[in-house]
């Protein structure tokens, strides 16, 4: 989507943000959604996705304040 492409050259991220907007993602990964009336949100959980393709940790209820070195330290 163009505005996470935006998002990702604005921050200089080193990786892709997924876009799900038929959630058929949430239903693979089982990432809860609500339904608030006009607009369904999906809760924000970050893979850590291996060069095997494995994942190797997954996050749940993220704290964006600290989720950055929380992952770093993942990877450590």
């Amino acid at each position: 989507m163009q505005a996470h492409r935006k998002f990702c050259a604005a921050e200089r991220l080193p990786f892709d943000l997924l876009a799900d907007p038929t959630g058929a993602l949430c239903r693979l990964y089982d990432v809860r959604v609500k339904n608030l009336w006009i607009v369904k949100l999906a809760e924000r959980v970050t893979y850590v996705i291996g060069r095997d393709g494995r994942i190797r940790n997954v996050f749940r209820n993220v704290d964006p304040r600290n989720h950055a070195r929380e992952v770093a330290d993942s990877l450590a």
